[in-house]
């Protein structure tokens, strides 16, 4: 074989092949740096207003006066509006439009002549007394019961009077003839039928409830579907009790002569006003009826505190005279009245008595009482009781010379509240003669003994006449007790 030749020179590229199959992925690779945040965007254009939300609940405005809450009660008649009047219509049939708006009314018709009843309010008279002779009172002209020296119609129930009804009497006394009961918001019908006139079939649906019935001349019967269901005189139902004589619907009522005479009047009210009242009660376990107790007692001393814990606020109370009586805040019936504590006592004639001051002792309660009295401070002259007064709520960095007193606790009945600030204070620095009539004796102390259970000191202070700064002290008034209270609950209290 000869020797291999020299390598030629590389030929032309030929034409590229057909591309082959995919071959497999690869492994993922490293994560890159973040890049730079861009520029925020234009603010988008405001959208359209949602609907209005529910308006929150009013928060309290001003602190409860609660040492007026007794008065209120008795004597103003936003508590009978508020309290009473919102019972609804009244589940006794004696007063069967309730108390709402109760306003006390005296009405003289010698002075008067007449009276008109105010628009949509209901007249109630109570009690009326005519002075050396027989009275005979009308309402619209019509003749309804005589009255003399004495309480109207005996037993009989209050005389309901109704709106814009016109009010006179025949004026028969020279000298007196008064009426007097309340007005209340209308609620029920009240309607005055003569029926000397003719029968008078109670509406449909209807119940009509007899609270008068008089004849001019002797005695009368009246008659319910043609029987006899109560004698009557003048002025009254002599056979009845304190509680109206009921006619239920469609009932035909007519009297056996009429020859004197015959009105009957009382009210209308529906078939159903009085079917939720539940039961009555007995002399033992007086039954409630939603805002009022009927109790089969001659008085209220047979209705024990149990009983009289287990009502509400506001609740009515009416025995078998007749005698009325709301359940309100105050002593708690079966409580017994504590003291205080008992501070530091010294024989006054071992002091020497000290120019004009008052002192000041500070404090909180842990639980609402009633305060019964407050103490008298030993002085050389006048007589001088000490007062509690309220400084507003607790705050921790209280200061007497920079907070003001807010209103005194009326010591016979007042309430002091947890949360609030309160102030034993008294003395002779208020006296108009200061600087020359009395002393007071003082005695050393740090605390005036406040029971700890019920009670928490903030301090004792001192001011001087002239100066009105209140200085933390270790001395105070001398003392012949400290303050009395009871705890708070629930009383009867007549109105």
């Amino acid at each position: 074989v000869g020797n291999q030749g020299a390598v030629g020179n590389q030929g032309a590229v030929g034409d590229q092949g057909p591309v082959g199959n995919q071959g497999a992925v690869g492994d993922q690779g490293a994560q890159g740096a973040v890049g730079v945040q861009g520029a925020v965007g234009d603010q988008g254009a405001v959208g359209n207003q949602g609907l209005q939300g529910i308006a929150g609940v009013n928060g309290i405005d001003a602190v409860l006066d609660y040492d007026s809450l007794a008065n209120i009660i008795t004597a103003d008649s936003s508590f009978t509006a508020n309290v009473i009047g919102g019972m609804g219509g009244g589940c006794n049939p004696v007063f069967p439009d309730g108390f709402k708006n109760y306003e006390p009314v005296t009405i003289d018709l010698l002075l008067l002549g007449s009276y008109q009843v105010p628009d949509e309010k209901t007249l109630y008279i109570t009690h009326a007394l005519s002075k050396d002779a027989t009275t005979f009172l009308t309402v619209d002209g019509a003749e309804v019961f005589a009255f003399n020296d004495d309480y109207i119609g005996g037993n009989a129930p209050p005389y309901l009077v109704k709106s814009n009804s016109i009010i006179s009497s025949n004026h028969e006394s020279s000298s007196n003839e008064v009426i007097s009961g309340y007005l209340v918001d209308s609620k029920v019908e009240p309607i005055t039928i003569d029926l000397s006139l003719g029968a008078y079939v109670v509406p449909e649906e209807k119940n009509f409830h007899i609270n008068m019935a008089h004849t001019s001349t002797g005695f009368d019967y009246l008659i319910f579907d043609g029987k006899y269901v109560c004698r009557f005189e003048i002025g009254f139902i002599s056979d009845g009790s304190a509680i109206p004589l009921p006619a239920k619907s469609e009932t035909v009522i007519s009297v056996y002569d009429g020859a004197g005479g015959a009105v009957v009047s009382g009210y209308l009210a529906d078939e159903n006003y009085f079917a939720n009242c539940g039961g009555g009660g007995s002399s033992s376990t007086p039954v409630l009826n939603n805002e009022t107790v009927i109790l089969d007692l001659s008085n209220f001393a047979g209705l024990d505190c149990d009983s009289i814990n287990n009502l509400n606020f506001g609740d009515i109370v009416i025995n078998a005279q007749g005698q009325t009586s709301i359940v309100v805040p105050g002593e708690s019936c079966g409580g017994v009245s504590q003291n205080s504590g008992f501070p530091p006592y010294v024989n006054p004639q071992s002091l020497f008595p000290v120019s004009s001051r008052n002192y000041y002792c500070f404090f909180t309660v842990n639980d609402t009482i009633v305060l019964t009295s407050t103490p008298q401070f030993y002085t050389s002259g006048v007589y001088t009781i000490s007062s509690i007064v309220s400084y507003g709520e607790f705050t921790s960095d209280f200061d007497p010379n920079s907070t003001n007193a807010t209103y005194y606790i009326n010591n016979s009945g007042g309430f002091l509240l947890p949360g609030y600030i309160y102030s034993l204070q008294g003395g002779t620095a208020d006296l108009p003669y200061q600087n020359t009539a009395t002393n007071i004796y003082q005695t050393s102390t740090s605390s005036f003994n406040l029971n700890p259970e019920m009670f928490n000191e903030l301090g004792i202070y001192n001011r001087y006449f002239g100066d009105p700064v209140i200085y933390p002290s270790n001395n105070f008034g001398l003392t012949n007790a400290g303050f009395t209270y009871s705890p708070f609950g629930k009383k009867l209290k007549n109105f």
